[in-house]
């Protein structure tokens, strides 16, 4: 749903595929274009584009990875150099609960950022976080079996390399 009067009116946007009843863990908008927006979804990962008719719908960019149940549970945006990224931390079922972090400078076309970042997260919790003044790096918050405290990791986004920082 969107208001484009402050919330004093709302309106449903369709989706491909349809979207209703599904839970919409969060919203990220690009800051360079305020109506790009890329949702993360227990179906995956969607992005608010234009209609070709003067509206907006939802579209698939990353779902269901193989075959397999995809929940996408937190996207973040930062812009730097007139270039906006996504980042969207997944998780999804292959015999076990695995997890992998995306990145993406359209919202359509989605690239895995998994060296040195730990695939094994079984609990379902998971966050990710970035400083908007300081695009280099993107945190990470995990949740892990068997463990009270999760773990933080940080993405060198320059390297492509996550680095597990000890919380102790």
């Amino acid at each position: 749903v969107v208001s484009l009067n402050g919330g004093i009116h709302w309106q449903v946007e369709p989706s491909d595929p349809e979207l209703a009843g599904e839970r919409f863990y969060a919203l990220a908008v690009n800051p360079g274009n305020p109506n790009h927006v890329v949702a993360a979804t227990s179906r995956g990962l969607y992005q608010r584009i234009p209609d070709g008719q003067g509206g907006f719908h939802w579209q698939a960019t990353l779902e269901y990875l193989s075959g397999y149940g995809c929940y996408a549970k937190k996207v973040v945006a930062v812009r730097a150099n007139n270039v906006t990224t996504f980042y969207a931390f997944l998780m999804f079922y292959a015999g076990d609960w695995r997890s992998a972090v995306y990145s993406s400078t359209d919202g359509s076309i989605w690239k895995v950022l998994n060296n040195g970042f730990p695939t094994a997260v079984t609990n379902g919790n998971g966050t990710l976080a970035l400083l908007p003044n300081n695009p280099n790096w993107v945190y990470a918050l995990l949740g892990k079996k068997d463990q009270d405290l999760p773990e933080l990791y940080r993405l060198d986004v320059k390297k492509s390399i996550w680095q597990k920082i000890n919380l102790a």
